[in-house]
């Protein structure tokens, strides 16, 4: 059944300046300053009903954020699905699903990739081809795949290592297990100009030449890190270090690169029943009760809450992380039968966690502070903005459905969102992509730093630096989804 969000709005009255005598204020002037700051932005809020709890919303920055989110979502479209030159798309940032952001895209095609080779079967393209139930070997490997992308979350570091693989193994030895980083250096010399035409083409800027060798765009070589070549990885990862070639970016992770390496060995650690910390996290994850057997706490908290105990993984990784294992293709979840199945689904428009970022988007949205939210608290009250956020941007719907930004923001986004069938999709009676927790999140993050609501509709409508639309990217949507459109 739909769920309406009821919508009222009111100004906030402001308190007024008192006046009186030195002694009472510090200075007229200063209190001047003060008002002249509230003048600035008087507030005006939204009251959302979202089952039965009331979200005040900021209505300025409220609207900000629809308007930018209306904004990416047509860029989305224009780039995939019309096809528009990339002329007029320089200088705008086409990003706004998940779906469509290039690592993301690449994540998936790795696994897909890993899920194939371990099946002995040969890859599709597009790989839109559902790989169906995961063995409990290959729902692992997808988990402990999806560890290593996002801590360390950098493409051109799995692609060189891919590249690099072949020439550890043309030397002799075995790439899933050489230990030693020099092995790795040695290898780096032996990169041909095809191999490093890829490493160019994984790059987050592309351009059409290298050296003076003209470079086509590509999808590059899609592959996942599986648990047995964890000594590999490491020591290519040393061996680009030492060449001071970066391995890991900084946007998300902050722990250093030790203590990266340190939450992915902690996966492969034995407990006294023999089986590793990576398969009772993969058993646990897929045996999640229901929300009524587990006395109403939902099923994507649970799943965070158990991929938070993997060291250095906090609240905006465990989401991150989340996501990508319900990812349709190769959700660990799926098919399954298992009674967390649905709550996963209906999640997706009811929870999300947020990162430093998001939170201060979130208190942006909330009462025009971007340090409003903080902590365990901040959380819970983040999520209380998001989830009334889907509700009235999405008309009232929520609960599973999947909302069109509307019906306000209708005429703009006519044709925009969802996107067309087959592009992406969710569990069994999950929605298309559309404005959900995720896409709240991401626009949230992508706010905080800015002041007032004039400055977020601005930084949407020319970021600010110069900009093109990667076309490298293009190339990994078509070859994950097919080039619908």
């Amino acid at each position: 059944m739909k769920k309406t969000a009821k919508k009222t709005a009111k100004k906030t009255a402001e308190r007024p300046i008192m006046s009186g005598s030195s002694s009472a204020c510090k200075s007229r002037k200063g209190a001047v300053e003060k008002q002249t700051q509230r003048n600035r932005h008087q507030r005006e809020t939204i009251a959302v009903d979202v089952d039965g709890d009331t979200v005040v919303l900021d209505a300025a920055f409220t609207q900000a954020v629809l308007k930018v989110s209306v904004l990416r979502a047509a860029r989305v479209h224009a780039r995939f699905v019309q096809r528009v030159d990339r002329e007029r798309l320089a200088g705008y940032k086409s990003y706004f699903f998940r779906e469509t952001d290039r690592h993301t895209m690449y994540y998936v095609r790795g696994r897909l990739h890993m899920l194939h080779a371990m099946r002995k079967k040969r890859p599709s393209s597009p790989m839109s081809e559902d790989v169906g139930v995961l063995s409990a070997d290959e729902a692992e490997a997808v988990v402990f795949s999806t560890f290593v992308y996002r801590l360390y979350n950098r493409l051109d570091t799995v692609v060189r290592w891919a590249l690099l693989r072949r020439h550890v193994a043309d030397a002799g030895h075995d790439p899933d297990t050489e230990a030693e980083p020099g092995r790795w250096e040695e290898a780096l010399e032996q990169l041909t100009e095809e191999e490093l035409d890829e490493v160019h083409c994984a790059q987050r800027c592309w351009s059409p030449c290298r050296g003076g060798r003209r470079v086509e765009p590509r999808a590059v070589r899609a592959v996942a890190v599986q648990p047995g070549q964890l000594s590999g990885f490491f020591a290519c990862v040393e061996a680009l270090r030492r060449r001071g070639i970066k391995v890991f970016t900084g946007q998300h992770q902050v722990q250093g690169s030790e203590r990266t390496r340190a939450a992915l060995e902690s996966l492969l650690e034995q407990g006294g029943d023999g089986r590793t910390a990576l398969s009772r996290l993969t058993r646990d994850l897929r045996d999640l009760p229901a929300a009524e057997a587990a006395g109403g706490a939902s099923v994507a908290a649970r799943a965070c809450a158990l991929l938070g105990a993997v060291p250095a993984v906090g609240p905006f990784l465990q989401y991150q992380l989340l996501l990508d294992l319900i990812e349709p293709r190769h959700s660990i979840f799926r098919g399954t039968g298992a009674p967390a199945e649905a709550g996963i689904a209906a999640g997706r428009f009811e929870y999300a966690q947020f990162g430093n970022g998001s939170l201060g988007g979130a208190g942006l949205v909330a009462c025009g502070k971007a340090g409003a939210f903080k902590g365990a608290a901040g959380q819970q009250e983040a999520r209380r903005v998001a989830r009334a956020l889907v509700r009235y941007g999405g008309g009232g719907e929520g609960g599973g459905e999947a909302a069109p930004l509307g019906p306000e923001w209708a005429e703009s986004l006519e044709g925009l969102c969802p996107l067309p069938e087959g592009v992406a999709s969710h569990l069994p009676g999950g929605a298309a992509v559309g404005w959900d927790m995720q896409a709240v999140e991401n626009v949230l993050c992508g706010i905080h730093g800015k002041k007032t609501p004039a400055a977020i509709v601005a930084s949407a409508a020319n970021e600010g630096k110069p900009w093109a639309p990667n076309p490298c990217t293009d190339c990994e949507y078509d070859d994950l989804y097919g080039g619908v459109g």
